[in-house]
């Protein structure tokens, strides 16, 4: 921008090509200072695990808790997952047999899980212990 404006007032048309030249390196060099970029505070992006075949909810409504869903052998069994925070530090883990898992959701810390075993609809609600 402001070699824009000192080309159109006309400071640099009267000099030699030579003195404009070095100019606008100098110009270019100073300002150049201003756009550098260093790796004072780099962004680092990692994946922290892998859940193949699960399904991960995050209750952000009382903290942080995240649960992970995970079908076991021939989906007659679901492993449930529950830690705090984002990555899985101190998991607390559990088992339920059921067949059809038709839906699920965390509100306030606690794990709802509506499934379908032998014809009936049943609802389990699961804590902070996962009990």
């Amino acid at each position: 921008m402001l070699l824009i404006a000192i080309f159109k007032k006309g400071i640099l048309r009267n000099q030699s090509k030579y003195y404009r030249s070095i100019l606008i390196i100098f110009l270019i060099l100073i300002f150049s200072k201003f756009a550098k970029s260093d790796e004072t505070f780099p962004i680092v992006i990692n994946q922290l695990d892998y859940y193949e075949n699960g399904r991960l909810l995050i209750d952000s409504s009382n903290g942080i808790s995240t649960f992970f869903l995970k079908p076991n052998i021939g989906n007659q069994s679901l492993e449930i997952s529950r830690w705090t925070g984002i990555e899985r530090k101190n998991a607390l883990s559990t088992s339920i047999s059921m067949n059809h898992l038709l839906s699920y959701f965390a509100n306030e810390g606690n794990l709802y899980i509506l499934f379908k075993d032998s014809g009936k609809i049943f609802l389990n609600t699961y804590d902070n212990s996962l009990n």
